[in-house]
């Protein structure tokens, strides 16, 4: 059985496609032993890692969708406060990384350094709800002294802990590529034009790092929003059939 590291980026519902891929993977026979992930992507290695199955996953998040703004902010910096959802994932996940069935890096950005910190030991929680914190919607979490936002403002493919941890293959999963897009409806919009420009930013900025691995998915979710919880099937069937045909092409 071939055996492989995972990076996975963020990318909110868009990252249900890292869910289509396991499933894939699964069907391949091929076992993923490590993930390292930012934002959504670490959220699905932690429930990944706490031993759920596909199913299960994907019905996480059509119930509790950490990506679905609710809960209003009073007096802390973001619209949306993180509390209700450190109680969400405290009741899903285990309680620390050492009881994971995989090793998971958890990728957050310090808000006081400016740089990535990637967690993989301890308190499983809070560095997944850090991970997951979009700036401006959602309030920053703190961490000891510390204070930390969303990982994929610093990184959003956070393949360095698995460079120097991982044993074997690299593989990754990226699913905030800027297709080119004639469809100005993609961009038709203060919130639409927002992500398609932070995902620009993102890509070009972390790009250069897909050469480090052996091979990296690129599923097109343009079609995919971000926040909307009602495209959790849709996001895992592309992801799902993408990752089916590129493992067919590949000889798995």
């Amino acid at each position: 059985m071939k055996e492989i590291s995972l990076v996975l980026s963020g990318g909110g519902i868009k990252g249900l496609a890292h869910v289509g891929l396991l499933a894939a993977l699964q069907d391949h026979g091929i076992r993923v032993t490590s993930i390292s992930g930012t934002s959504a992507g670490a959220l699905v290695g932690a429930l990944y890692g706490s031993g759920m199955t596909i199913d299960m996953i994907l019905e996480f998040f059509k119930s509790y969708s950490i990506f679905q703004p609710f809960n209003f902010s009073l007096k802390k910096p973001g619209i949306f406060s993180t509390d209700r959802y450190k109680n969400i994932l405290k009741a899903t996940l285990k309680e620390t990384f050492e009881e994971l069935s995989i090793s998971l890096y958890v990728c957050a950005s310090d808000l006081m350094s400016g740089d990535p910190r990637y967690f993989d030991k301890g308190e499983l929680v809070l560095p997944v709800l850090a991970s997951c914190a979009v700036p401006l919607l959602f309030t920053p979490v703190q961490i000891g002294d510390r204070m930390y936002t969303d990982g994929g403002v610093s990184d959003n493919f956070p393949i360095d802990p698995l460079m120097i941890n991982a044993e074997g293959s690299i593989w990754g999963s990226y699913v905030v590529k800027p297709f080119a897009t004639e469809d100005s409806t993609a961009y038709n919009g203060y919130l639409k034009l927002t992500i398609r420009n932070n995902n620009m930013v993102m890509y070009h900025g972390n790009k250069q790092k897909f050469v480090a691995t052996e091979h990296v998915f690129l599923p097109n979710m343009m079609k995919i929003p971000t926040f909307n919880i009602k495209s959790v099937d849709q996001a895992f069937n592309i992801g799902y059939a993408y990752a089916k045909s590129t493992l067919e092409k590949m000889g798995y």
